[in-house]
């Protein structure tokens, strides 16, 4: 059976990549089709000890922000070259993280991976003008644009459901028994 064959039978199982008017609102519509996948807070050796530059899809923001979430709490931000130190911790299985433990702000994990660190801010998240913080691995920010980024997270997790493949699996079986028997 030739790759076109097995694309037709495989289109309909196809989940395509939502439209949206920015970061945050693709966010909130990919995320519910992939937080499946995330890693848990606990697993700490997904976040700490990498280098997580920031993700915005605002014009106006050039900077290069790297953040660096290190054993012991510590934490390390850093602006273009500029170096601001801080802390993190886990706070009843919410991330807090900020220049002190006392001058920060609350997360939730909203998606976590090898490549993706992605917090939500905790409250009513509609409220705020950064409801999201984004973190991709720096080898990974220096080539993509955030729109990039976010189809390459949604590309990584699309059509993994087990159900869709195996779905798939049957379908050409019986689409190659049928050319059998004929």
């Amino acid at each position: 059976m030739d790759n076109k064959m097995l694309d037709k039978v495989a289109k309909p199982f196809n989940v395509e990549l939502p439209e949206a008017e920015g970061l945050f609102d693709m966010l909130d519509k990919i995320l519910p089709a992939i937080r499946k996948h995330s890693e848990d807070l606990r697993e700490d050796e997904y976040y700490l000890r990498r280098n997580w530059i920031e993700l915005r899809d605002q014009e106006s923001f050039h900077e290069v922000i790297l953040h660096v979430f290190d054993d012991g709490g510590e934490y390390v931000r850093s602006t273009n070259g500029n170096i601001e130190c801080g802390e993190w911790r886990m706070m009843n299985g919410k991330f807090v993280y900020g220049p002190s433990s006392c001058d920060a702000e609350v997360f939730d994990l909203a998606f976590l991976d090898e490549e993706f660190f992605i917090l939500r801010k905790h409250g009513n998240s509609r409220l705020f003008d950064r409801r999201y913080h984004v973190f991709m691995i720096e080898p990974l920010a220096k080539r993509l644009e955030w729109n990039e980024a976010m189809e390459y997270l949604f590309d990584k997790y699309r059509n993994s459901n087990g159900f869709l493949i195996t779905a798939a699996l049957l379908l050409v079986l019986i689409i190659v028994l049928a050319l059998l028997l004929s």
